[in-house]
């Protein structure tokens, strides 16, 4: 819904209230721009990133915050001590740095966009061969299927068929990890993964993934048919 993010920002500064953007798994490029939230042409008032942004050589997390933001916490006439034990490490600021500036140099998030595209397209492709993905959504290079008993209704499997486990494992033992997810449809059933590649996966990297996927996907639906 391309209204909700505006929609957000616009209610927050109507009522005065800081809106906090976790974009710890979407930030540093993965959707094709560094924050994902660019791409609505909003900002939130804070936002949190981490994972990518050492690219996963070590702990690291950082918090943005808009000049307003800002300027709260240096007129505060209270101290605000905001400093931890690891804080700042000189290891870890150094592993962010180079992230930074390989990103930069390489030009890494341009080429997400035209990289998603490809691993879009395949994934579609994929789903429309096996009845039981049902949607397929994401951006760049962040996607998510869901598995479902009718691609019509949407209807989830039942929880004990653990659907999620049987892609995740099966998906292994053909040399691709994917992200598992559970319980997404209602708090139990629901079942899905996350195909979230490296941002410097190659175009055949791609091809080689999504043949394992269907792969993957045609051994899980036989299985489960063979089960009924």
């Amino acid at each position: 819904v391309p209204e909700y993010y505006p929609v957000v920002r616009e209610t927050c500064d109507r009522y005065d209230l800081l809106w906090i953007a976790d974009e710890i798994m979407t930030g540093v490029g993965r959707t094709g721009t560094f924050l994902a939230i660019e791409q609505w042409g909003v900002l939130p008032d804070l936002v949190v990133l981490a994972k990518g942004l050492s690219s996963g050589y070590v702990p690291l997390a950082a918090i943005l915050i808009q000049e307003k933001v800002f300027r709260a916490f240096r007129d505060t006439k209270t101290a605000f001590i905001g400093g931890h034990t690891y804080n700042s490490h000189p290891v870890t600021a150094a592993a962010g740095l180079s992230v930074l500036n390989y990103l930069e140099k390489r030009r890494v998030i341009e080429g997400v966009g035209k990289k998603g595209r490809l691993l879009s397209d395949g994934l579609r492709s994929v789903a429309e061969r096996h009845s039981i993905a049902g949607d397929v959504r994401g951006k760049g290079l962040m996607w998510g299927i869901e598995f479902v008993q009718n691609k019509k209704t949407r209807q989830p499997f039942d929880p004990c068929q653990k659907v999620t486990h049987m892609v995740t494992t099966r998906a292994m033992e053909n040399g691709l990890l994917v992200y598992p997810v559970s319980g997404c449809a209602d708090g139990k059933s629901g079942d899905g993964i996350l195909i979230c590649p490296p941002l410097v996966i190659s175009n055949d990297e791609i091809e080689i993934l999504v043949n394992r996927l269907d792969e993957t996907l045609g051994t899980v639906t036989d299985e489960l048919c063979n089960s009924v």
